[in-house]
């Protein structure tokens, strides 16, 4: 006998896969704006720190991680700019 699926796991899984799209557009969004000048996030703090550790990314081949860097903490590839 195949298993009765519940009502709300279709509703579940459409929750988790337009999450996953918002998210992963929104990364790839400020991705692009790293590499863009006069870019319109600029006015933001947070912004000029998130490009200037993505430099790093770029040359060094660590920060690999474009909006948090828990994985880079833990993997030690993070390296922090001030340093």
């Amino acid at each position: 006998m195949a298993p009765t699926q519940k009502p709300e796991e279709p509703l579940l899984f459409v929750i988790c896969l337009i999450q996953t799209i918002a998210i992963t557009s929104l990364v790839g969004c400020t991705h692009i704006q790293f590499h863009l000048r006069n870019s319109k996030l600029e006015r933001f703090k947070w912004f000029l720190k998130a490009r200037r550790l993505h430099e790093y990314h770029q040359d060094l081949d660590i920060n690999v991680m474009v909006a948090d860097h828990f994985w880079d903490k833990c993997l030690r590839t993070y390296c922090n700019p001030k340093q």
